[in-house]
């Protein structure tokens, strides 16, 4: 529950402190190895309608933390109007399979990103098994 206020306050913060949206929203921070810092970096992708945030909001719901995966799923639904039956507490297999619709979705949705999330649905195939 701390975690999740935590994460909540640096949300709001990074919120406060977008200004517009740069081709690198979140610049380099969806690495960080500090959880909130990569919430932090989904709240700058949110609001941002671009591609390229979109396929890293894709990414982040692979992420190890689940607040981070939470506020993934949360911007990319603000974005997509669609849950892609991800949850971002269930199991990993489970998550796979939303992970793998949200691929579908950004293929649909950016024809021209040919390619730009493969890496991530052939990581999907080879841990938890092809469809």
């Amino acid at each position: 529950m701390i975690q999740r206020l935590s994460l909540g306050l640096v949300c709001v913060v990074g919120l406060l402190l977008i200004v517009g949206c740069a081709d690198s929203a979140g610049g380099e921070d969806h690495r960080s190895a500090n959880p909130r810092v990569r919430a932090g970096a989904v709240c700058a992708m949110a609001d941002c309608d671009q591609q390229r945030s979109a396929a890293q909001l894709i990414r982040m719901l692979d992420d190890d933390d689940e607040g981070v995966r939470f506020y993934a799923a949360a911007a990319l639904y603000r974005r997509a109007g669609d849950r892609f039956g991800y949850e971002a507490q269930a199991e990993p297999s489970v998550r796979a399979e939303g992970i793998r619709r949200a691929i579908e979705w950004h293929k649909a949705t950016y024809p021209d990103s040919a390619g730009e999330l493969d890496d991530l649905a052939e990581h999907l195939d080879d841990v938890y098994g092809k469809r």
